[in-house]
């Protein structure tokens, strides 16, 4: 992504949202295909929601949080035309469990 496609996501962006670098859905992967040799496309989820705040309040257990959290996430990237890879998500078992 350059910086003319940055600077127009910017101002359209809200409390909670964030500009993110996606695979794109029509990149078919290669055998020993690097990220710098994917296509990517700019994506726009919701990093955090006030649904996220309420589950925090409720002491919803970190674990389950973090389940809904990347389903939301995936579900925002696949209609804009983006795929998260999971390189960047950490998986419920290994997570701290103070929360």
């Amino acid at each position: 992504m350059n910086a003319v496609t940055t600077s127009l996501f910017r101002h359209a962006l809200t409390h909670g949202q964030v500009l993110w670098p996606a695979v794109a859905v029509d990149d078919l992967p290669q055998r020993h295909q690097t990220i710098a040799e994917t296509d990517l496309v700019p994506v726009v989820p919701d990093l955090s929601t006030p649904d996220d705040v309420q589950q925090r309040w409720e002491r919803v257990p970190a674990a389950s949080r973090l389940v809904t959290k990347v389903a939301r996430l995936c579900d925002h990237a696949c209609p804009q035309g983006g795929l998260l890879s999971n390189c960047g998500s950490t998986s419920p078992s290994t997570m701290n469990r103070s929360g």
